[in-house]
C-alpha cells in the first residue's frame, strides 16, 4: 500500500533524459543491476516534470514505497548549482513533497555530474547537501555522487559490469581513437538516426530516436482529461525503451561496436574513484 517505504528501488529522470544518449544509457545500467539475492534494485521508473511533480512510468510500487533512489540527469550541480533545469535545493523538495508524509528513503545514488561539489564558488551546499537537507531520510540513509563530471567506464563488453567514476583513461593506449569515432557514432545516431517506433497501439511513429523520445515526455507533461493513463506512459516507454536496447546494445558488442553502449564504456577504465558518500548512515556530513 502507499506510503510503505522500503518495498523497492525506483529511478528517476527528468526534461533532461533526451538530451543525450548517456540518460537512457544509464536507465539500462540501473534496470540491469541485482542484489547480492540476485533481485534487481531498481524496478520502478519516475519522471521529474519541469514543474517538480513526479509521475510514474512503469513499475509496481508508487513513489512513496520507493526507499532506494537512482537519479540520472543533466547537471551543473555545482557550477550553476542545478540539476535537470532545477535549481538544486528545489529538486530535492520535489523528492520531498513525492515521498508524503511517511516515506523514507534509505539510499539515494544520483549520476548528475559535480554533485558532490560546493555550489557559489565552493561556499553554497552540494547537490548531495541538498538532498540531505530536503529530502526524507532516516538513520540508516546514505547518499552517493561525484565532485567532477561522471562518465561510465569498463565491463568488458557488458553493460551490468560497468562502473561509474570522475576520472578515467582509455583502457588501452591504442584505443584512443576507436573511443573518439565510436563516441561521436553513437552521439550522432542518438540524435540522428531515424527510427519507427509504436508509440500509441497501432501508431507508428517515425523520427530520430532523440525527437521520439522529447515527443514521449511532452506527452507525459499533459494534464487533465488529454493526460495519457498510467498504462498508456508505461506502454508507450516500454516500446521506446526496447528499441533503444535493441538498437544500442547488441547481443554481441563486438560485431558492430558503434553502436553498442557496453562496448564504448569498455574502451574506457576508472583512474580515481572519487565518489562521496555521506548521511546519517555513514556518519557523514555532506558538503
Amino acid at each position: 500500500m502507499a506510503g510503505e517505504a522500503g518495498a523497492a528501488g525506483g529511478m528517476l529522470i527528468t526534461k533532461a533524459y533526451c538530451d543525450k544518449f548517456t540518460n537512457p544509457r544509464d536507465i539500462l545500467w540501473a534496470h540491469s543491476q541485482r542484489d547480492h539475492n540476485n533481485r534487481r534494485n531498481y524496478t520502478n521508473l519516475f519522471y521529474m516534470k519541469p514543474n517538480g511533480n513526479i509521475i510514474k512510468v512503469f513499475g509496481e510500487n508508487a513513489f512513496d514505497e520507493v526507499d532506494k533512489l537512482f537519479i540520472t540527469s543533466h547537471g551543473t550541480c555545482a557550477g550553476v548549482g542545478d540539476v535537470g533545469g532545477m535549481e538544486n535545493a528545489a529538486f530535492a523538495q520535489s523528492i520531498r513533497n513525492a515521498q508524503g508524509g511517511h516515506a523514507r528513503l534509505n539510499e539515494i545514488l544520483t549520476v548528475s555530474c559535480q554533485a558532490a561539489s560546493r555550489t557559489a564558488g565552493g561556499l553554497g551546499p552540494s547537490f548531495l547537501k541538498s538532498l540531505a537537507d530536503n529530502v526524507r531520510t532516516n538513520a540508516a540513509t546514505t547518499i552517493s555522487g561525484w565532485p567532477d563530471n561522471v562518465v561510465m567506464v569498463g565491463g568488458n563488453g557488458l553493460l551490468v559490469n560497468s562502473i561509474y567514476t570522475d576520472q578515467f583513461d582509455v583502457a588501452q593506449p591504442q584505443d584512443l581513437a576507436n573511443l573518439i569515432f565510436a563516441a561521436s557514432s553513437i552521439s550522432k545516431r542518438w540524435d540522428n538516426e531515424i527510427v519507427r517506433m509504436e508509440l500509441l497501439p497501432q501508431r507508428i511513429y517515425t523520427n530520430s530516436f532523440r525527437a521520439q523520445c522529447e515527443n514521449m515526455l511532452e506527452t507525459f507533461e499533459v494534464d487533465g482529461p488529454s493526460a495519457l493513463t498510467a498504462n498508456q506512459r508505461e506502454r508507450m516507454f516500454e516500446e521506446f525503451n526496447s528499441v533503444v536496447r535493441t538498437k544500442f546494445l547488441p547481443a554481441d558488442p563486438y560485431r558492430n561496436p558503434i553502436r553498442s553502449f557496453a562496448y564504448l564504456a569498455g574502451l574506457t577504465r576508472s583512474t580515481a574513484d572519487n565518489k562521496v558518500t555521506c548521511g546519517p548512515g555513514v556518519g557523514v556530513n555532506c558538503p
